[in-house]
């Protein structure tokens, strides 16, 4: 009876020591496998950040397009044309021309700087890579016709060319 009971209680042991034994196998497998995919896991140094952040700019600049088409309530689509630079351009009815420019350049399609005089309104000296400098001047033509007052005051016509010219 003594033998069976040392026998019992070895087999208790045993068990324990193999669950335990078991269990530390699970354990450390886990442990491996997660250091496995943290070794595993991209590095994001200087030049990945740039470019998730040139790719969120780019996603925030598509947005952006798409809610200002939708602003629009009275929309009318104006034809712009800058040396080799052509930009189909959606406003809305009844804004002026500067106005126009102002919004395009704030999107990043354009760039511009002028000067406003007093009853003529805004003129335009440079816009993208054209620049008035050494006697010439920089005007615009609406529809083939040269502009007669500022941008401040013209507004634009649906369906309006709109070329920007060195004289």
């Amino acid at each position: 009876m003594q033998k069976s009971k040392i026998q019992k209680n070895i087999s208790i042991i045993f068990a324990i020591v193999f669950a335990i034994f078991i269990l530390l196998i699970i354990f450390y497998s886990y442990k491996n496998k997660e250091i496995e995919v943290l070794e595993k896991k991209p590095e994001l140094n200087i030049q990945n950040k740039l470019n998730i952040i040139e790719k969120t700019e780019k996603l925030k600049n598509i947005e952006n397009k798409q809610k200002q088409e939708i602003l629009f309530v009275n929309p009318i689509s104006v034809n712009l044309i800058i040396g080799n630079y052509n930009i189909k351009i959606k406003t809305e009815k009844n804004t002026s021309f500067y106005d126009i420019l102002m919004f395009e350049q704030k999107k990043g399609e354009l760039n511009f700087s002028g000067k406003s005089y007093p009853d003529l309104g805004f003129f335009v000296s440079d816009i993208n890579d054209l620049h008035g400098g050494n006697g010439k001047y920089l005007f615009y033509y609406v529809n083939g016709k040269e502009a007669s007052v500022g941008v401040s005051y013209y507004i634009p016509q649906d369906g309006d060319i709109i070329e920007w010219k060195l004289k």
